[in-house]
């Protein structure tokens, strides 16, 4: 429902012709769930250890709530085949399975009879088993949150296992190990936690104290028990913990500095990065200094250098054209740039691409500093990629025009036509392709066929005055 009021069709996403249309693949799909179910780097029963639980006492849940475990087992089944056959299923760079996460809460209360196996009738096994499955899920969230999750993104593009999605069956792969690895060598760990473990003070107390309170808080609520039976809340934990939460309001401290003085500064620290090899935490100092200054051409140079060391030529050649639209005597994006546009098309690899208008943008750059032919071969390039774009294959039908290919332009507005019948601009636009190519006959009847059903169409009756002349 969401997507027919948000995209008008149920089956569009929001994710683009391509890569956000749900279709239901017999390999794709169950790879899918696979990967869901086992993956390294995708398993709910990593991400989410408690799951394991459920494999063992689904049937008691059954038996307790029959209507409530059926209802959240379609609904979480149906979450599942629905992402599966989303052709961008496995999420990307996000730690752990990001698409799911909604069944993996709907799915959550039918653990409720192994937590009571565990802590009501304290059977030892089950006390042991979903202690280690709780610890092991804090520890691999606290690994998720430690390290920036693009350190994944890096590291699938230096073994190039990403456009294959080869990283979702290698362990090495997992960004679990991945982001664990960094962490223990201390690289590219989010700022909180590196301020609050290598330099104690008031925020490492803070984080301790607020750990403390709520395993005593747990452990209180426990005991206490009202009249009727139940637990009771002590209100001890509901002041204190209250109080932490208003200590942390009163514990932050507003950005004082000049935004020129914070550019400067997270321009030197994205630098120093950069030159210790802390790759990604450099990049997300410059993603800072961009959210401040768009247009600083420095960290816009320094971005593209991070990306083309990783081979993201695409970008990286964005990036460049970013910074010389900003300062076109900037000579070091100038001289970067020049080796992709004046060397051969293959120097610029449009499969890095998200998305047609990506790769689409990056010919139009090329084309604009005037080199047409290497921009046709790009867009050439990426309407194979992606061929179901009629916009794509009108702009090349147009360049082609430009270049006075008319046969080529006739190509391409045929294939545009084919996607996108109803469109009459399309279909003049062909005609004054065929005009020029001299296929006169061919022009006339699309023409009349426009006119027949718009008869006020100017372009059509523009093309037809030519004809008669």
């Amino acid at each position: 429902m969401y997507n027919y009021v948000q995209y008008g069709d149920i089956f569009k996403t929001g994710y683009g012709e391509g890569n956000g249309i749900l279709r239901f693949s017999l390999i794709e799909t169950p790879k899918a769930l696979i990967a869901y179910l086992v993956s390294p780097a995708l398993s709910v029963f990593l991400f989410a250890p408690v799951m394991l639980s459920i494999l063992f006492v689904w049937k008691q849940s059954l038996k307790r709530w029959p209507l409530e475990t059926k209802c959240l087992l379609l609904a979480a089944g149906a979450h599942f085949l629905t992402i599966a056959s989303i052709p961008v299923w496995d999420g990307a760079i996000a730690y752990g399975p990001r698409y799911v996460l909604a069944a993996i809460l709907l799915l959550m209360p039918l653990a409720l009879p192994a937590f009571e196996m565990a802590f009501k009738e304290r059977i030892r096994r089950w006390r042991i088993a979903m202690a280690a499955m709780v610890l092991l899920g804090v520890f691999v969230q606290i690994v998720g949150v430690a390290v920036y999750v693009a350190t994944n993104e890096w590291f699938y593009n230096r073994q190039n296992i990403y456009e294959s999605r080869a990283f979702l069956l290698l362990p090495a792969a997992s960004p679990v190990w991945v982001q664990l690895q960094d962490l223990f060598a201390g690289r590219n760990i989010i700022p909180w936690a590196w301020r609050a473990v290598s330099q104690p003070g008031p925020a490492l107390v803070l984080l301790i104290v607020l750990a403390v309170v709520i395993a005593a808080g747990t452990w209180l609520l426990r005991i206490p028990r009202s009249p009727e039976g139940g637990p009771a809340v002590p209100e001890v934990s509901i002041l204190t913990m209250s109080s932490l939460v208003l200590l942390g309001f009163f514990a932050t401290s507003p950005v004082v500095a000049p935004v020129q003085q914070r550019i400067v500064d997270h321009l030197n620290a994205g630098l120093a990065a950069q030159q210790s090899g802390r790759d990604v935490e450099a990049e997300e100092l410059y993603a800072l200094v961009l959210g401040l200054d768009p247009g600083n051409k420095f960290a816009l140079h320094n971005l593209a250098l991070l990306y083309e060391k990783i081979g993201k030529t695409t970008e990286s050649v964005l990036l460049y054209e970013r910074a010389l639209a900003s300062d076109p005597t900037f000579t070091p994006s100038a001289n970067n740039l020049s080796r992709y546009v004046r060397g051969p098309v293959e120097s610029l690899p449009v499969q890095e691409c998200s998305s047609a208008t990506q790769c689409y943008e990056i010919g139009k750059r090329v084309w604009d500093l005037g080199d047409k032919a290497v921009a046709l071969s790009l867009w050439k390039r990426t309407a194979k990629r992606f061929p179901r774009e009629p916009w794509l294959m009108r702009n090349m039908a147009r360049a082609r025009y430009d270049l006075a290919d008319y046969e080529g332009a006739v190509e391409d507005y045929r294939k545009a036509v084919e996607l996108s019948p109803s469109d009459d601009d399309l279909r003049t636009d062909l005609a004054w392709a065929l005009l020029n190519a001299s296929r006169f006959q061919e022009a006339r009847q699309i023409c009349n066929e426009v006119l027949a059903h718009d008869s006020r169409n100017a372009a059509a009756a523009a093309i037809l005055a030519r004809l008669s002349r």
